[in-house]
Formats: C-alpha cells, sequence, structure tokens
C-alpha cells in the first residue's frame, strides 16, 4: 500500500488500514510496510467482475490484539496495583512474566480511531484520573472505555517506541510516563511532558504465549529440529493435553530423543535435520484416553512457496498457538536454524519474535523477523482429535 501521490512514502509496517464501504465492501488490510502513519488511496477490486472501488484509508500504528505494554526504559510491563478489579485502582509497572493476567492488555481500535487498553484481568479499561490535562495526572483503571481519559493514540516516537496519548490531553504535549526515571516495582504512571531524550515514556507492545518450555539444549541426539518440535508439543501438554507427556525437563528430553529417532529412520537420509521431514517428527508425539485419540496436524509454509507473511505468524500466536520458525543462512545464526515461536513485538518500527530455541536455552530469546532475508519457513501446529473404534 503507497500514498495516492505515489511519492515512495510507505506507510509503517505493522500498521492497520480500515475502511468501510456502506455499500458492499469492507477491507481490514494489515502489516503493510514502510516508514510513517497517514492515509493512502487504496482500490479493491472483485477478482470474478473486475469492478472496483477506491477508498481512502486512515492507517494507525498498533494491530489489534492482546498485548504485555513493556516501557523501554526499565523493561517493566503495564500492571495493575494488588491486582485489583475495582476503578480507581492504579495503573503501575511490575516485573515481566507470561503468566500473570493482570500484565495482559486488549488493545481495540474504536471507530473514532482512538484506542481502548483494556485488561484481561478486570475488564476494566486504562484512563487519567478525571479525564486530567494537567502534568503529573495519576493513571487509574475505570469501568467506562468511552470517555476522553480512556482513549488513547500510539504515536511512533522518532527515537524507538510508541508515545501513548490520551484523547483528553492530545493537544498538550503530555505522554503516559513512568516518574522520576524510576526501576522499581509498583511504579505508578502518571502524565508527563514529553521528551525525546526520555525512553520511560516509549513503550513497546509484546504478545507473548505463556508456558513454551525453554530447557531443551541441543545435541547430537536431538538438534535443532527435533528440539522445536518437542517445545511446540511441551506448550500443549501443559495447556489441556497432558498425555503428550513432555511438561517437564525430563520428558522433554525424552521426547526429543524419540522425535529425532522416527525423523532419522523414515528413510530420509539426515531425516531430523529436514524441514519438510517435520510432520514425521509430530506424528511419533500421540496418545489416547477415554476412546479419543490425540495427535499433532502440522503443516508447513516456505516463504518462497506457500507465500507466508507476518500476519500469518501474528495470527497464530493471537489464536494461542505456538508455531515452529525457521532462520535461513545470513541470519544472526550464520546457518540455517529452528526454533519455536511463542510471541511477537513491534518495536522501533520492526518486527520481533520471541522464541524457545535450543542453541540459547533458558528463557525466550529475542530475533528480528525478516520476511526479505532470512525468515523463510513456518509450520502452524494443531492438536486433533478422533475416536477410536
Amino acid at each position: 500500500v503507497r500514498p495516492a501521490d505515489q511519492t515512495g512514502n510507505r506507510i509503517a509496517m505493522g500498521q492497520v488500514a480500515l475502511y468501510g464501504d456502506n455499500n458492499r465492501i469492507s477491507v481490514k488490510v494489515i502489516y503493510v510496510t514502510g516508514e510513517s502513519a497517514g492515509t493512502s488511496s487504496l482500490t479493491v477490486k472483485d477478482k470474478i467482475s473486475g469492478i472496483g472501488v477506491t477508498k481512502t484509508v486512515t492507517v494507525t500504528n498498533i494491530p489489534e490484539g492482546t498485548y504485555f505494554i513493556k516501557n523501554e526504559y526499565n523493561g517493566k510491563v503495564m500492571d495493575i496495583e494488588g491486582p485489583s478489579t475495582l476503578d480507581d485502582a492504579s495503573i503501575q509497572v511490575w516485573s515481566f512474566t507470561t503468566s500473570a493476567n493482570q500484565k495482559k492488555w486488549i488493545v481495540s481500535l474504536n471507530s473514532n480511531g482512538w484506542y481502548q487498553i483494556k485488561s484481561v484481568y478486570s475488564g476494566k479499561y486504562v484512563g487519567v484520573e478525571g479525564n486530567a490535562n494537567s502534568s503529573n495526572a495519576r493513571i487509574k483503571q475505570y469501568s467506562n472505555g468511552n470517555q476522553p481519559g480512556t482513549m488513547w493514540r500510539f504515536h511512533l516516537d522518532s527515537s524507538g517506541g510508541y508515545l501513548l496519548i490520551p484523547k483528553c490531553a492530545e493537544n498538550t504535549g503530555l505522554v503516559l510516563s513512568i516518574p522520576f526515571s524510576s526501576t522499581s516495582n509498583g511504579e505508578d504512571l502518571r502524565l508527563l511532558s514529553a521528551d525525546s531524550t526520555h525512553s520511560e515514556q516509549r513503550w513497546v507492545c509484546s504478545a507473548i504465549l505463556d508456558g513454551v518450555p525453554t530447557s531443551l539444549s541441543s545435541n547430537s541426539s536431538h538438534t535443532c529440529i527435533p528440539c522445536a518440535i518437542t517445545n511446540v508439543a511441551g506448550y500443549w501438554s501443559s495447556h489441556g493435553y497432558s498425555g503428550f507427556s513432555c511438561s517437564t525437563p525430563s520428558s522433554q528430553e525424552a521426547t526429543a530423543i524419540n522425535v529425532q529417532l522416527a525423523m532419522s529412520n523414515n528413510g530420509t537420509t539426515n531425516g531430523h535435520t529436514q524441514n519438510n521431514n517435520i510432520p514425521t517428527g509430530y506424528a511419533s508425539i500421540t496418545y489416547s484416553s477415554n476412546g479419543i485419540r490425540y495427535d499433532f496436524l502440522s503443516n508447513i509454509y516456505w516463504r518462497d512457496r506457500e507465500g507466508f507473511k507476518w500476519n500469518d505468524l501474528v495470527n497464530e500466536i493471537n489464536s494461542g498457538h505456538p508455531l515452529m520458525l525457521g532462520f535461513a543462512s545470513g541470519s544472526p545464526y550464520g546457518v540455517g536454524h529452528m526454533t519455536a515461536c511463542a510471541g511477537y513485538e513491534i518495536r522501533n518500527d520492526k518486527l520481533y519474535v520471541y522464541i524457545s530455541d535450543a542453541w540459547s536455552h533458558d528463557i525466550y530469546a529475542i530475533q528480528e523477523f525478516r520476511i526479505d532475508t532470512y525468515s523463510d519457513f513456518i509450520c502452524k501446529v494443531r492438536v486433533i482429535e478422533a475416536h477410536v473404534a
């Protein structure tokens, strides 16, 4: 998508273009590429009739979704005091953990072009106390998400990250900030004057799944592909499918060894190193219970063959499905490498992924996603159920 004047300016990666047609066309364009937000002329044509309609679309910065909202200064995330489900509870920052719902926020775009930030934990909205437009105004949570203080704009700052500007103070230069350059847990958020030198005013949105294992380390008994298969299976083993029996480090170790053996013994040379042999690995992880057989269905997508996009990865994570993500030579790893993707982040107008990486285990690693170069492979995975006769 490019602006109508064709000057070469591009719309920022990760932004969302929305428009509606009262007659018959409604389009949501996701993940266009470029540098700055604004408007663009978009033409949509019916494949059969060839009849088209041209609309001017409004482009905003953050795709709708459920996020951790992380501060660039201290790496802490937006949280609720307590945590409380009551109105007027303070919004603060706290150390990041993937399992706490009070740290997760549903970011949705209103028809008026402003965002609401709603707590997964309390169902309430981040807002400015009293809809104030003065410095040091406190940030709290409220049931009413349709007041000026609970509507926000994500503005991509020239220094990187996003400034969060409330509608009640949109022309004042005030933005959401951590006061006093604090690095402490429990610091209440406030409105302060924007200053490009202050990273405590810049925020990034991260969508991260909890529970993708990270303890496996690649070795000759289970290289990176069997490890990634096992890490995805391990997530499902702790999310309702315990019969897969790979929720602990020791059981993951045993599963990864069996996966490598299955991939190597199916007649494919070095089968455990071949992406196209991944379904064989998943087929070795199965169980039956109460007349139902549980298996994994894995579908592989090469960038240059099936043409997967960033949006495919986002949709998987937003649906609660970890996936396998491959890195080609030329990536930071230097050679081809397979990982289990547990999340994503939009930061500094770039796309990043959180991965369970058998070459850098114990925590989620973060790598830039580059569809134009080394991000060349994904594998979507589902649990399927079948009645056993």
